[in-house]
C-alpha cells in the first residue's frame, strides 16, 4: 500500500509522466517512421525524407536564422535545385551573383519577359531553367514538362488570363484538370525533375472565373515524382485548390502561402483511376482564408492517400483548418489558429500521429479508423476504379 507521501508524490507527477511519455512517443515515431520510409527509396533518388526528419532541429535553426541556410551538410537533404532555392530565399528579390555566374548561359536558362507568350517559354525551357521576369505573366493553363526548373522572382506573377474557357476542362475530359501552371504526368510515365521556386505570386484570378464556370486549381501535380514547389512566395485566388497533388511520391513542398483559394490551400487529392500519394514531406506552408465556397480546408491529406509528414506549418481562419482523412498522415511541430473566422473544428482522425498547438493525437495502435481506406490499401489491385468511386466512409459499396 502507497503511503500518503507516496499518493502525494504519484498525482503530483502523473500528468508530468504522461507527457513525457507522449513526447518520447511522438519522437519514436517521427525518427524511427522516418527511417523506415527512407529504407524504402530506390537507389539514385534524390529526396531523403528519413534524412529530413532526423535533421528537422537544424532546419529550423535555419528557418529562424537565415544567414545559416548554407551551412551545414544541406546538400545531403535536398536536391541541387532545392539548395538554389535556399540561396534565392536568402537574397530577397535580387538575383544571388554567384547563381548569375553559373547559370546565366544561353544553353542553360531561359528568360522570359512578361510580354512572351508563357507556354513556348517553358516548352524552350525543357531541360533547363526557366526564370520569368518581373510583371505579370498571363496564363492559359500552362503545362510545365519533366526536368525543368521554374524560377518565380518577387515582382513576378503569373496570372490566369480573363479569356480562358474553363468548362472545357476535367477530370475525365481529354484536356484534363484545368490549374494556372501544371505538370501532368501519366501512371505508366510520371514526370520527374519538375522544380518550382516560386518567390513571387500565382493569381487564380477567381474574381474572373467563379466555380460555377468550372473549376481550376493555383498549381497542380499530377503523376509526378522527385520533384517540388518551394519559396517565400504566394498562390492565391484560385476558384479550386491552392495547390493540388495527385497521385505524387518522394516529392518536396516549403515555405509557400496559400492564400483565399475557395478549396483546400494544400490538398491531396487523387486521380482517376483513383490511385494514393506517397512519401511526401510538406515543411513550413502556411494557409489563412481558404475553403469557405467549398467548404474545404487549409491542409488536408484525403482518402485513398497513404503517408505525408506535415512539419512545422500553420493554418490560420480557414473554413476548417486541417482535416487528415488518409492512412499514414503524420502533422509535426504545427498550429491550428482561430480568430473566429473557423467553421469547422480540425479533423485529425485517421492521422498516424499529429502534434498541433502542443498538444498530441495518436490513434489507438496506430491503425487507421477510416475502413474505407484500409479496405483500399488491402485491395486496391482487385477492385476496379468505378468499384472504388461507390464506396461510402463505413467501407461499403453504395
Amino acid at each position: 500500500m502507497l503511503s500518503k507521501t507516496d499518493s502525494f508524490i504519484t498525482r503530483k507527477y502523473k500528468k508530468w509522466y504522461l507527457w513525457s511519455g507522449g513526447l518520447l512517443l511522438a519522437l519514436f515515431v517521427a525518427l524511427f517512421g522516418g527511417v523506415l520510409v527512407g529504407l524504402h527509396f530506390e537507389a539514385g533518388e534524390k529526396i531523403g525524407l528519413a534524412r529530413m526528419v532526423i535533421e528537422l532541429p537544424k532546419r529550423i535553426q535555419a528557418k529562424l536564422q537565415p544567414s545559416l541556410v548554407l551551412s551545414g551538410n544541406i546538400t545531403d537533404q535536398l536536391s541541387m535545385r532545392i539548395l538554389e532555392a535556399r540561396i534565392m530565399q536568402s537574397r530577397s528579390s535580387e538575383i544571388n551573383p554567384v547563381l548569375e555566374n553559373n547559370l546565366s548561359t544561353a544553353d542553360k536558362v531561359i528568360f522570359c519577359d512578361p510580354e512572351d507568350d508563357l507556354q513556348q517559354c517553358v516548352n524552350q525551357a525543357e531541360g533547363k531553367e526557366l526564370r520569368l521576369l518581373p510583371g505579370t505573366h498571363l496564363s492559359y493553363v500552362t503545362d510545365i514538362p519533366g526536368n525543368t526548373t521554374m524560377y518565380v522572382p518577387s515582382g513576378a506573377t503569373i496570372k490566369l488570363a480573363d479569356e480562358v474557357d474553363l468548362s472545357v476542362f476535367c477530370k475525365t475530359c481529354p484536356r484534363g484538370d484545368a490549374a494556372v501552371i501544371r505538370s501532368t504526368g501519366t501512371e505508366a510515365e510520371p514526370l520527374e525533375n519538375i522544380n518550382i521556386i516560386l518567390d513571387g505570386t500565382i493569381d487564380g484570378n477567381k474574381e474572373k472565373h467563379p466555380y460555377s464556370d468550372g473549376g481550376f486549381e493555383g498549381i497542380a501535380f499530377k503523376w509526378v515524382k522527385n520533384s517540388s514547389i518551394t519559396g517565400v512566395g504566394v498562390v492565391k485566388n484560385a476558384n479550386g485548390d491552392g495547390i493540388d497533388v495527385d497521385a505524387v511520391s518522394q516529392c518536396y513542398f516549403e515555405g509557400i502561402k496559400l492564400m483565399n483559394n475557395e478549396g483546400t490551400g494544400f490538398h491531396f487529392g487523387s486521380p482517376r483511376p483513383i490511385r494514393p500519394s506517397e512519401r511526401n514531406v510538406v515543411v513550413g506552408l502556411y494557409a489563412e482564408g481558404n475553403g469557405f465556397e467549398r467548404k474545404r480546408n487549409g491542409f488536408d491529406h484525403s482518402w485513398p492517400n497513404n503517408g505525408v509528414f506535415y512539419i512545422g506549418s500553420v493554418a490560420k481562419d480557414n473554413y476548417r483548418n486541417w482535416q487528415i482523412g488518409g492512412a499514414g498522415g503524420m502533422v509535426i511541430a504545427s498550429r491550428s489558429i482561430d480568430t473566429g473566422d473557423v467553421v469547422e473544428p480540425d479533423d485529425f482522425e485517421n492521422a498516424s500521429f499529429a502534434g498541433v498547438n502542443g498538444q498530441i493525437h495518436v490513434p489507438t495502435n496506430f491503425q487507421t479508423t477510416n475502413v474505407k481506406t484500409r479496405a483500399y490499401l488491402t485491395n486496391r489491385q482487385t477492385l476496379s476504379a468505378q468499384t472504388w468511386e461507390k464506396i461510402d466512409l463505413g467501407g461499403r459499396i453504395i
